[in-house]
């Protein structure tokens, strides 16, 4: 049985072929024509191993709970820039006793911020087990 050597090199040449057009996001050959891969290319495509790994072990109602934390943390800081805001106006230089109110209001909104960070922590220590 005789080998044909010809062939085997066609095959594996054929493997490492890709073809790229328009609508094949991240090549840089767009004429169409086949662009030969050697080994070190799929290797270094396959690098980044942050797009391989597991999400981490949180029960299924809790997948968003991560993005609506970080949200809730953007929203009490605009809370807290627009009391700051109201304390530096000027009506709140003319009215007596507001200037307490608004502090001891953006107190509360730095509490609420920490226990969103703590939240987060706490959700940490959740997925790490």
């Amino acid at each position: 049985m005789a080998i044909d050597k010809n062939n085997e090199n066609k095959t594996l040449f054929e493997d490492l072929t890709t073809y790229a057009n328009d609508y094949v996001p991240g090549n840089q050959n767009f004429s169409g024509k086949p662009k030969k891969l050697s080994v070190l290319d799929i290797l270094k495509k396959d690098t980044d191993d942050s797009d391989h790994m597991a999400p981490p072990n949180l029960p299924n109602h809790m997948v968003n709970f991560v993005d609506q934390l970080g949200e809730l943390y953007i929203q009490y800081y605009e809370l807290q820039q627009q009391v700051s805001k109201a304390y530096n106006s000027s009506i709140a230089k003319d009215t007596k006793n507001i200037k307490k109110y608004l502090k001891k209001l953006y107190l509360v909104l730095e509490k609420q911020k920490d226990l969103t960070k703590e939240c987060g922590k706490l959700l940490d220590k959740m997925s790490s087990i």
